[in-house]
C-alpha cells in the first residue's frame, strides 16, 4: 500500500477491498450441498454449510476502483480476454479477466467463482473481487507474471529431473489442498498452470511459485461419489472419464501425464483423437523410451507409474503422492546431468501441435470452393439466429435442440472452445468451416 496515503485513505481502500455490504449485490452461489470429506485435521474446515457460501457482485463500475491497461493482454481465451489492472488506492497490480455475458451460462460462471473464493492456498491463483456490468463480468484475480509453465520451462537452456520435481512438488500441494476440500479441477494440464515470480526478478522455474488456474471444469465432490461429465484434455484425460464415471483420482491420473512431459517433452499416448489417442488412454499402456529415459531415476519411473495407473483404487492421491520419495526429497536418485537435449524441443512441438493443426484446417477451409461448402453455410446462417456472423455457445445449443440432434455430448462448451481458434469466445465463420469439414474434404487438400 502507498505511503502517500493518508490512514483514512487506506481504511478507505482495504474497505474496498473486503467489499462493503452498502455496495454490494448478494447472490447465492450455484453449488452442492456440504459434502462428506476427506478425513484429517483439514477436514474441520468443511464444516461450514456450503449453502451458506455468497458470491459477492459489486456494484461499483470496476473503472471506479481499477485502472486497466487494455494494451497490455495477459492472456486471452474462449470466453474473455485478460488485462493488467491496478487498484487506484492501493496501487497493487491484478490480472482482470473480462468475461462477456452472452459467450456463457451465467450459472456455470456462478459455480466457477464460487469455487474459487473457496481456495486460499500459495499454489492456486487468488481471487480478490468480482464485478459486472450490462455486457461483461469481471474476475479479479492475483496476476502471475510469469508466464505460463511450458512457456518458461522451454526457454531454459537446460532442465534438470530435479527441477521437474521441485515443479511436482507445488503442483501436488496445490491439488491435495483442493481434494482436501472437496474440490475435483478436472482438467489439470500444463496450460493450467501459471508462474508467479517471487520480487519480479528471474529465479529457476522450480523456485517460481507455480499457480493452479482455470477452474471452468471443476467441481465439488463428495467422497465416494461418482462423477459422470466427460470433460477435460484429450492428452491428459483418464480412462474412467472417457468411460463417463469417475472420481476425483481423474487429477492424479493427469498429474501423471503432466510429470511424463515434464521428463521427456511428450505425453506417453498419442496419435489421431478416435482411431488412436483415446482407445490406446483406454487401453492404458505406455513405455519409457530409452532415448530420452535413460537418464531419468528409477523413482521419477515409478512415481509416473502409479499415477497413471488403471486402476482408480490403485492410483497414488495427491497426499500419497506427497510423500512419495521422488516429490518428498526432490529427486533424489537423479543423475546431476540435464535431461536429454532434445527433451526441451520435444516440449515445444507438443505445446505448438494442436494450434499449428487447427491452423492447417483454416487454410483448407479458406481454400474451399463455394459450391463444395454450401450446405455448411445454410448450416451456419441457420445456427446464426442475431446475424451478427457469429455463434454463441446458446446459439449452438438451440440450433441443436431446433434440429432434434439426438446424443449432444454434455462437454458442449469444451467442443465449442476447440472450434474457437482465436480465442474470441464465439465461432466465427472461417472457425465453423474448419471444424465441421468432411474428412475426405481436407485429406484431399493435402495441406495438414
Amino acid at each position: 500500500m502507498s505511503d502517500d496515503l493518508s490512514i483514512d485513505q487506506q481504511i478507505a481502500a482495504l474497505a474496498s477491498e473486503l467489499a462493503a455490504s452498502s455496495a454490494l449485490q448478494i447472490i447465492k452461489a450455484v453449488a452442492p450441498d456440504s459434502p462428506a470429506c476427506l478425513p484429517g485435521p483439514l477436514a474441520v474446515d468443511q464444516s461450514l454449510p456450503l449453502a451458506d457460501f455468497l458470491v459477492v457482485f459489486s456494484k461499483n463500475a470496476i473503472s471506479e476502483i481499477y485502472d486497466i491497461d487494455e494494451e497490455e493482454k495477459l492472456g486471452e481465451g474462449s470466453f474473455g480476454k485478460v488485462s493488467k489492472g491496478t487498484h487506484k488506492a492501493l496501487a497493487c497490480e491484478r490480472a482482470i479477466k473480462a468475461v462477456p455475458k452472452k459467450k456463457v451460462e451465467r450459472s456455470e460462471l456462478e459455480s466457477e467463482i464460487a469455487i474459487m473464493k473457496l481456495m486460499d492456498h500459495p499454489n492456486v491463483v487468488k481471487l480478490y473481487e468480482v464485478f459486472e456490468d450490462y455486457v461483461h463480468i469481471y474476475l479479479v484475480m492475483e496476476i502471475c507474471s510469469g508466464g505460463e509453465l511450458l512457456e518458461r520451462i522451454v526457454e531454459e537452456d537446460c532442465f534438470t529431473e530435479r527441477q521437474a520435481a521441485g515443479v511436482m512438488q507445488q503442483v501436488m500441494g496445490g491439488l491435495h489442498y483442493m481434494h482436501r476440500r472437496c474440490v475435483c479441477h478436472r482438467d489439470i494440464k500444463a496450460e493450467n498452470f501459471l508462474l508467479c515470480v517471487p520480487g519480479k526478478r528471474w529465479c529457476p522455474v522450480e523456485q517460481c511459485i507455480i499457480k493452479i488456474i482455470d477452474f471452468g471444469c471443476a467441481k465439488r465432490f463428495q467422497l465416494g461419489q461418482k462423477m459422470y461429465t466427460s470433460v477435460g484434455t484429450p492428452f491428459y484425460v483418464s480412462p474412467q472419464v472417457l468411460n463417463g464415471e469417475y472420481t476425483q483420482s481423474c487429477d492424479l491420473w493427469s498429474c501423471g501425464i503432466l510429470t511424463y512431459i515434464l521428463l521427456c517433452g511428450y505425453p506417453p499416448f498419442w496419435g489421431d483423437l478416435n482411431t488412436e489417442l483415446l482407445p490406446r488412454i483406454k487401453e492404458g499402456h505406455f513405455s519409457f523410451p530409452e532415448e530420452e529415459w535413460d537418464v531419468v531415476s528409477d523413482d521419477a519411473k515409478d512415481i509416473v507409474c502409479r499415477l497413471i495407473c488403471m486402476d482408480p483404487e490403485a492410483r497414488l492421491t495427491a497426499e500419497q503422492s506427497m510423500h512419495h520419495t521422488w516429490i518428498k526429497n526432490m529427486a533424489p536418485k537423479a543423475s546431476d546431468r540435464p535431461l536429454q537435449a532434445g527433451t526441451l524441443q520435444n516440449m515445444k512441438a507438443f505445446r505448438g501441435q494442436n494450434n499449428l493443426k487447427k491452423a492447417a484446417l483454416h487454410v483448407i477451409a479458406q481454400r474451399l470452393k463455394e459450391d463444395e461448402i454450401q450446405q455448411l453455410q445454410e448450416m451456419f446462417k441457420s445456427l446464426d439466429q442475431d446475424r451478427d456472423g457469429t455463434i454463441t455457445m446458446k446459439e449452438l445449443t438451440d440450433g441443436i435442440d431446433r434440429l432434434n440432434v439426438a446424443g449432444l455430448p454434455e462437454n458442449m462448451k469444451e467442443l465449442m472452445m476447440e472450434m474457437d481458434v482465436d480465442g474470441s469466445g464465439s465461432i466465427d465463420y472461417t472457425e465453423f468451416l474448419a471444424a465441421t469439414l468432411d474428412q475426405k474434404q481436407y485429406q484431399q487438400e493435402k495441406v495438414c
